[in-house]
């Protein structure tokens, strides 16, 4: 098992987060198309008043501070609906950014221009303070352990497009949706009436040999005697012909278990039909500390639920 390929086939789905993929437009066309119709009600008084005429006019997106740059295909596909405006990106994603540097440049009439300028700068900020957060996430947590992929997690009212910003800060994705794969958590478990064993096996004997759509199966565990367990069943399952790849994640564990336990997987040769992921409450101060576990998967809901947006503007030539 090459667990490097593995992991990044599973949980850094990025080949998907583009607007050729139809979910993927659905979440673009929420907070652009969406956001415009909203934010414009019956018309941009301000903009009415001030300029009666049209006014062609020059104007530059300025970052204002540093940080990694992301949102160039999304604003890209919002303003190929606009033709009347020209505009040329001198940034582009996943790009390094320097305080005071010009991002993108666009000229247009006046009334257009100041109608489309907040949805522009919440895409562009919000995609990039995203990225930029990961990136300082992945960087330390690479310092511990090279091959670790770092993913955000659900907790986020943006969706594929946080997604998408944490892969251009050198994350991964993890599951892109409900649909996308078997994921088993705390309250699937006590739902089910707490039988760890017993769900899991239904799990993989009766619902997942055939169905194509399940890209992964996970199972959620909070101590080491239920991650071997997990750990032990999935073992089995491959050894009998589970073609699906399979993941157990220790949520909330300290790293110094979540070490033991992948040790002792090791021996008991688990690893080698298992990968492992850590989350819950990690973050910038212990990210390290998780990394150096050894685990393969480190994901973190900081990334896309605490995100600041990254300082952004439109100025006039």
């Amino acid at each position: 098992m090459n667990r490097v390929l593995l992991k990044h086939c599973t949980h850094a789905q990025a080949s998907r987060l583009t607007p050729r993929d139809p979910l993927y437009r659905k979440w673009v066309d929420q907070y652009t198309f969406r956001e415009l119709k909203k934010d414009l009600g019956l018309g941009d008084l301000t903009t009415e008043v001030c300029f009666p005429k049209k006014k062609i006019i020059n104007v530059f997106v300025i970052a204002k501070e540093a940080g990694i740059f992301a949102g160039e295909q999304e604003t890209k596909y919002f303003l190929r609906k606009f033709p009347a405006i020209r505009w040329k990106f001198l940034k582009h994603d996943g790009m390094p950014l320097k305080n005071k540097d010009i991002v993108l440049r666009m000229r247009g009439s006046v009334d257009l221009l100041m109608k489309i300028e907040r949805v522009i700068l919440n895409l562009l900020g919000r995609m990039s303070g995203v990225a930029t957060t990961t990136n300082r996430f992945v960087k330390k947590a690479k310092k511990k352990n090279r091959s670790v992929l770092v993913t955000p997690t659900r907790k986020t009212l943006w969706g594929l497009l946080d997604k998408r910003a944490c892969v251009l800060g050198g994350g991964g994705t993890h599951r892109l949706g409900l649909d996308n794969a078997v994921l088993i958590k705390h309250n699937h478990l006590k739902a089910a009436g707490g039988n760890l064993q017993k769900l899991l096996r239904h799990v993989i004997l009766r619902q997942a040999q055939d169905d194509k759509r399940i890209k992964f199966i996970e199972i959620e565990v909070r101590n080491k005697k239920d991650a071997l367990m997990a750990s032990r069943i999935f073992t089995e399952a491959q050894q009998h012909g589970l073609k699906i790849p399979c993941f157990v994640m220790l949520d909330n564990v300290a790293p110094r278990e979540i070490t033991e336990t992948i040790r002792e997987a090791n021996i008991k040769k688990f690893s080698k039909y298992v990968l492992f992921e850590a989350s819950g409450r990690i973050s910038e101060k212990n990210i390290a500390a998780y990394a150096k576990t050894g685990v393969d998967i480190l994901s973190v809901g900081a990334l896309t639920h605490s995100s600041p947006m990254l300082d952004m503007s439109m100025r006039i030539v």
